[in-house]
Protein backbone atom coordinates (compact mmCIF):
# COMPACT_ATOMS: atom_id res chain seq x y z
CA UNK A 1 0.00 0.00 0.00
CA UNK A 2 1.43 3.34 -1.10
CA UNK A 3 0.78 6.71 0.60
CA UNK A 4 -0.91 9.35 -1.50
CA UNK A 5 -0.65 13.09 -0.90
CA UNK A 6 -4.00 14.88 -0.62
CA UNK A 7 -5.32 18.39 -0.04
CA UNK A 8 -8.25 18.39 2.37
CA UNK A 9 -10.04 21.34 0.80
CA UNK A 10 -10.02 19.63 -2.62
CA UNK A 11 -11.40 16.22 -1.60
CA UNK A 12 -14.10 14.68 -3.77
CA UNK A 13 -17.38 13.73 -2.09
CA UNK A 14 -16.41 10.06 -1.94
CA UNK A 15 -12.93 10.83 -0.59
CA UNK A 16 -14.39 13.12 2.06
CA UNK A 17 -16.92 10.47 3.12
CA UNK A 18 -14.19 7.85 3.43
CA UNK A 19 -11.95 10.13 5.49
CA UNK A 20 -14.90 11.13 7.66
CA UNK A 21 -15.59 7.48 8.46
CA UNK A 22 -11.92 6.96 9.25
CA UNK A 23 -11.72 9.90 11.65
CA UNK A 24 -14.85 8.84 13.52
CA UNK A 25 -13.52 5.29 13.83
CA UNK A 26 -10.28 6.62 15.32
CA UNK A 27 -12.23 8.99 17.58
CA UNK A 28 -14.40 6.15 18.88
CA UNK A 29 -11.28 4.29 19.96
CA UNK A 30 -10.16 7.20 22.13
CA UNK A 31 -13.59 8.57 23.15
CA UNK A 32 -15.97 5.59 23.05
CA UNK A 33 -18.66 7.41 25.02
CA UNK A 34 -18.81 10.37 22.64
CA UNK A 35 -21.02 10.57 19.53
CA UNK A 36 -19.51 10.76 16.04
CA UNK A 37 -18.89 14.14 14.42
CA UNK A 38 -21.19 14.89 11.44
CA UNK A 39 -19.67 14.97 7.96
CA UNK A 40 -20.85 18.55 7.43
CA UNK A 41 -18.75 19.76 10.34
CA UNK A 42 -15.62 18.16 8.91
CA UNK A 43 -16.33 19.50 5.43
CA UNK A 44 -16.67 23.07 6.69
CA UNK A 45 -13.34 22.86 8.48
CA UNK A 46 -11.54 21.20 5.56
CA UNK A 47 -12.82 23.70 3.02
CA UNK A 48 -12.09 26.77 5.14
CA UNK A 49 -8.57 26.40 6.54
CA UNK A 50 -6.93 29.24 8.39
CA UNK A 51 -4.91 31.48 6.04
CA UNK A 52 -1.91 30.99 8.36
CA UNK A 53 -2.21 27.21 8.61
CA UNK A 54 0.01 25.07 6.42
CA UNK A 55 -0.14 21.31 6.25
CA UNK A 56 1.10 18.21 4.47
CA UNK A 57 -1.33 15.30 4.36
CA UNK A 58 -1.05 11.67 3.21
CA UNK A 59 -3.50 8.78 3.16
CA UNK A 60 -3.43 5.08 2.38
CA UNK A 61 -6.61 3.49 1.08
CA UNK A 62 -7.78 -0.07 0.45
CA UNK A 63 -10.87 -0.76 -1.66
CA UNK A 64 -11.82 2.95 -1.44
CA UNK A 65 -11.60 2.82 2.37
CA UNK A 66 -9.17 5.09 4.22
CA UNK A 67 -7.05 2.82 6.41
CA UNK A 68 -4.18 5.16 7.29
CA UNK A 69 -3.70 8.92 7.64
CA UNK A 70 -0.79 11.22 8.43
CA UNK A 71 -0.43 14.96 8.48
CA UNK A 72 1.87 17.73 9.65
CA UNK A 73 0.64 21.20 10.52
CA UNK A 74 2.27 24.50 11.39
CA UNK A 75 1.48 28.21 11.53
CA UNK A 76 3.23 30.12 8.76
CA UNK A 77 3.45 33.21 11.02
CA UNK A 78 5.28 31.37 13.81
CA UNK A 79 8.65 33.10 14.14
CA UNK A 80 9.57 31.46 17.45
CA UNK A 81 9.54 27.81 16.35
CA UNK A 82 9.68 27.83 12.54
CA UNK A 83 11.55 24.52 12.58
CA UNK A 84 8.68 22.62 14.21
CA UNK A 85 5.53 20.90 12.99
CA UNK A 86 2.79 19.05 14.83
CA UNK A 87 2.10 15.64 13.31
CA UNK A 88 -0.25 12.72 13.65
CA UNK A 89 -0.08 9.22 12.20
CA UNK A 90 -3.20 7.04 12.49
CA UNK A 91 -4.01 3.54 11.26
CA UNK A 92 -7.21 1.55 11.67
CA UNK A 93 -6.77 -1.19 14.32
CA UNK A 94 -7.29 -4.07 11.89
CA UNK A 95 -4.55 -2.72 9.57
CA UNK A 96 -1.84 -2.14 12.17
CA UNK A 97 1.53 -3.90 12.18
CA UNK A 98 1.60 -4.05 8.38
CA UNK A 99 4.07 -1.18 7.84
CA UNK A 100 1.35 1.36 7.00
CA UNK A 101 2.30 3.79 9.76
CA UNK A 102 5.97 3.55 8.81
CA UNK A 103 5.21 4.23 5.16
CA UNK A 104 3.05 7.25 6.01
CA UNK A 105 5.69 8.65 8.35
CA UNK A 106 8.44 8.19 5.77
CA UNK A 107 6.61 10.28 3.17
CA UNK A 108 5.57 12.84 5.78
CA UNK A 109 9.16 13.25 6.94
CA UNK A 110 10.27 13.92 3.38
CA UNK A 111 7.60 16.57 2.92
CA UNK A 112 8.48 18.23 6.23
CA UNK A 113 12.19 18.30 5.44
CA UNK A 114 11.49 19.99 2.12
CA UNK A 115 9.77 22.77 4.07
CA UNK A 116 12.64 23.21 6.51
CA UNK A 117 11.12 21.35 9.44
CA UNK A 118 13.68 19.62 11.64
CA UNK A 119 11.60 18.71 14.70
CA UNK A 120 8.23 16.99 14.80
CA UNK A 121 5.90 16.87 17.80
CA UNK A 122 3.11 14.36 18.27
CA UNK A 123 1.04 12.75 21.00
CA UNK A 124 -0.39 9.35 21.83
CA UNK A 125 -3.32 8.29 24.00
CA UNK A 126 -3.32 5.72 26.78
CA UNK A 127 -6.46 4.11 25.37
CA UNK A 128 -4.51 3.16 22.25
CA UNK A 129 -1.41 1.23 23.39
CA UNK A 130 -0.35 0.78 19.76
CA UNK A 131 0.39 4.51 19.60
CA UNK A 132 2.96 4.38 22.39
CA UNK A 133 4.50 1.26 20.89
CA UNK A 134 4.85 3.03 17.54
CA UNK A 135 6.60 6.16 18.87
CA UNK A 136 8.97 4.01 20.92
CA UNK A 137 9.73 1.90 17.85
CA UNK A 138 10.76 4.94 15.83
CA UNK A 139 12.83 6.14 18.82
CA UNK A 140 10.87 9.31 19.41
CA UNK A 141 11.69 11.10 22.65
CA UNK A 142 8.99 11.03 25.33
CA UNK A 143 8.50 14.65 26.35
CA UNK A 144 5.54 15.05 28.70
CA UNK A 145 2.89 12.81 30.22
CA UNK A 146 -0.54 14.35 30.79
CA UNK A 147 -3.94 13.19 31.93
CA UNK A 148 -7.44 14.21 30.88
CA UNK A 149 -10.15 15.21 33.32
CA UNK A 150 -13.81 14.73 32.46
CA UNK A 151 -16.74 16.19 34.39
CA UNK A 152 -20.36 15.25 33.86
CA UNK A 153 -22.68 18.16 34.53
CA UNK A 154 -24.83 15.82 36.60
CA UNK A 155 -21.86 15.39 38.98
CA UNK A 156 -21.12 19.10 39.28
CA UNK A 157 -20.83 20.32 42.89
CA UNK A 158 -22.94 23.44 42.54
CA UNK A 159 -22.65 24.27 46.25
CA UNK A 160 -18.88 24.46 45.84
CA UNK A 161 -19.24 26.79 42.86
CA UNK A 162 -21.63 29.06 44.73
CA UNK A 163 -19.29 29.24 47.74
CA UNK A 164 -16.34 29.99 45.48
CA UNK A 165 -18.17 32.84 43.77
CA UNK A 166 -19.45 34.16 47.08
CA UNK A 167 -15.95 34.14 48.60
CA UNK A 168 -14.18 35.50 45.51
CA UNK A 169 -12.33 38.84 45.94
CA UNK A 170 -14.74 40.67 43.66
CA UNK A 171 -13.87 44.00 45.23
CA UNK A 172 -10.39 43.61 43.69
CA UNK A 173 -11.14 41.59 40.56
CA UNK A 174 -13.87 41.72 37.95
CA UNK A 175 -15.01 38.40 36.50
CA UNK A 176 -16.41 38.60 32.97
CA UNK A 177 -16.91 36.84 29.65
CA UNK A 178 -15.88 37.33 26.06
CA UNK A 179 -18.29 35.23 23.99
CA UNK A 180 -17.51 34.67 20.33
CA UNK A 181 -15.32 37.76 19.98
CA UNK A 182 -12.72 39.90 21.71
CA UNK A 183 -12.92 43.68 22.19
CA UNK A 184 -10.48 45.30 19.78
CA UNK A 185 -9.24 47.73 22.43
CA UNK A 186 -8.13 44.88 24.70
CA UNK A 187 -6.42 42.55 22.23
CA UNK A 188 -2.90 43.40 23.40
CA UNK A 189 -3.79 42.73 27.02
CA UNK A 190 -5.54 39.47 26.12
CA UNK A 191 -2.43 38.36 24.21
CA UNK A 192 -0.35 39.05 27.30
CA UNK A 193 -2.47 36.92 29.61
CA UNK A 194 -2.69 34.03 27.11
CA UNK A 195 1.12 33.98 26.91
CA UNK A 196 1.23 33.11 30.63
CA UNK A 197 0.72 29.53 29.36
CA UNK A 198 4.40 29.62 28.46
CA UNK A 199 4.95 28.88 32.15
CA UNK A 200 2.99 25.60 31.95
CA UNK A 201 5.04 22.41 32.53
CA UNK A 202 6.89 21.17 29.44
CA UNK A 203 8.58 18.08 30.79
CA UNK A 204 11.42 17.21 28.42
CA UNK A 205 9.92 18.93 25.39
CA UNK A 206 12.18 21.51 23.79
CA UNK A 207 10.69 24.53 22.06
CA UNK A 208 10.78 28.29 22.36
CA UNK A 209 8.06 30.34 24.05
CA UNK A 210 5.11 30.98 21.77
CA UNK A 211 3.92 34.49 20.94
CA UNK A 212 0.33 35.64 20.50
CA UNK A 213 -0.50 38.71 18.42
CA UNK A 214 -3.72 40.68 17.91
CA UNK A 215 -3.75 39.55 14.28
CA UNK A 216 -3.54 35.91 15.39
CA UNK A 217 -6.56 36.39 17.67
CA UNK A 218 -8.52 38.10 14.90
CA UNK A 219 -7.86 35.16 12.57
CA UNK A 220 -8.88 32.65 15.26
CA UNK A 221 -12.15 34.48 15.91
CA UNK A 222 -12.91 34.60 12.18
CA UNK A 223 -12.15 30.89 11.79
CA UNK A 224 -14.53 30.08 14.62
CA UNK A 225 -17.23 32.13 12.88
CA UNK A 226 -16.65 30.44 9.51
CA UNK A 227 -16.61 26.93 11.00
CA UNK A 228 -19.64 27.49 13.22
CA UNK A 229 -17.65 27.04 16.43
CA UNK A 230 -18.51 28.89 19.62
CA UNK A 231 -16.04 29.82 22.32
CA UNK A 232 -16.28 31.23 25.82
CA UNK A 233 -13.37 33.18 27.32
CA UNK A 234 -13.79 33.73 31.06
CA UNK A 235 -11.42 36.25 32.60
CA UNK A 236 -10.49 37.87 35.88
CA UNK A 237 -9.42 41.50 35.54
CA UNK A 238 -7.86 43.72 38.21
CA UNK A 239 -10.26 46.59 38.73
CA UNK A 240 -7.64 49.20 39.65
CA UNK A 241 -5.36 48.65 36.67
CA UNK A 242 -7.63 46.99 34.10
CA UNK A 243 -5.00 44.28 33.63
CA UNK A 244 -6.06 40.69 33.08
CA UNK A 245 -5.05 38.47 36.02
CA UNK A 246 -6.15 35.10 34.64
CA UNK A 247 -8.42 33.30 32.21
CA UNK A 248 -9.95 29.99 31.25
CA UNK A 249 -11.70 29.14 28.01
CA UNK A 250 -13.79 26.48 26.39
CA UNK A 251 -15.35 25.92 23.01
CA UNK A 252 -17.85 23.67 21.27
CA UNK A 253 -19.71 23.10 18.06
CA UNK A 254 -23.49 23.54 18.46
Amino acid sequence: MTPRAITLRDLTDSEAASLHDFFNAMRAEVLPEDPPIPLEEYLTAWRNPSPHEWSKTFVITSDNQTVGYADAEWDSTDTENPHMAWVQVSVLPEYRRRGIGKALLRDLLGACRSDGKTRLMTNTNGRVPAGRAFVLKIEAKLGLEEHTNQLLFSDLDRDYLERSLRDAPTETFEIGWHIGEFPESELEEICRVIEVMNTAPRGEMEFNDFKVTPDYLRVQVEQCRINGLEFRFLYAKERMTGRYAGFTQTGFHP
